[in-house]
């Protein structure tokens, strides 16, 4: 257990990305946090959907206060136990937690398998593709969640590769409710096929890559575990939202990506 920058968190010690980050620095993917901080509002219904152990979900919880709402969605079973540990440590009635998977359609996928007392980054298990071998887990649609639970200002979406899939089985929402998006986008085979998609929705995106160490951290620790790694993400905001204003211009071109240099 840690006493971090936004609360208090177990953590399992063979996770090398959460795990060491909240162990070393007090925190994980703060820079993220920060740009969060300037997108969701107090009252806000926020879901996360990939949430790991909740490293981000604890401040985005925070943020929307007991005023709003906050749900969140992880797949594997003992991350699910830990993400709901971490929630309930931090005494927030506001948020829930789902174990689902969102995507395309309503199926049971399976996960391979998984050594958590082993070193590994625990939180880039894809589903797509799977060998199998794990735990049997549900997977959902976005827009068969949103009628039993509130409909999202704010979605952040981290699912390893299966971005496309998730979005596509919320297309109902992000038509009638056009929550601001934050997507992560570090594939390169999907990229294209992912901003297009967001297009056809009226989205408009920009890039968002921050560096996995923060040089500023809480616990004022020098050690970079990650050099040379970097969060590529996107804000995608709706293009009838004029509530956000970022200054740069959208991404106009969908075959580009920050980890190509032309």
């Amino acid at each position: 257990m840690v006493n971090a920058k936004h609360g208090v968190f177990v953590y399992n010690l063979h996770c090398f990305y959460c795990g060491r980050a909240l162990e070393l620095y007090g925190e994980c993917s703060e820079l993220e946090a920060v740009v969060f901080s300037q997108l969701v509002r107090k009252g806000d219904t926020v879901w996360e959907v990939g949430a790991n152990i909740g490293v981000l979900a604890v401040p985005l919880a925070k943020m929307v206060g007991s005023e709003g709402n906050f749900i969140a969605f992880e797949p594997q079973p003992e991350v699910f136990n830990n993400l709901a540990a971490n929630l309930a440590l931090n005494g927030f009635g506001w948020a829930r937690a789902f174990p689902y998977a969102l995507g395309e359609k309503t199926e049971i996928l399976e996960l391979p398998k998984i050594s958590y007392g082993c070193s590994g980054n625990f939180g880039g298990i894809s589903l797509v593709n799977s060998p199998g071998g794990g735990a049997r887990v549900e997977c959902r649609t976005g827009d068969d969640m949103a009628r039993i639970i509130p409909a999202p200002d704010f979605v952040k979406i981290d699912v390893e590769g299966m971005e496309c899939d998730a979005l596509r089985g919320m297309a109902g929402v992000l038509k009638s409710k056009k929550p601001v998006l934050y997507v992560e986008n570090d594939r390169l085979e999907k990229s294209q096929e992912l901003i297009e998609l967001l297009w056809s929705y009226g989205y408009r995106c920009w890039w968002h890559s921050v560096p996995y160490f923060n040089k500023g951290n809480y616990f004022g620790c020098e050690e970079n575990l990650y050099p040379n790694q970097v969060a590529v993400n996107m804000i995608c905001v709706h293009s009838d939202n004029q509530r956000i204003q970022l200054g740069e211009q959208p991404i106009s071109d969908s075959t580009k990506h920050p980890f190509v240099k032309r």
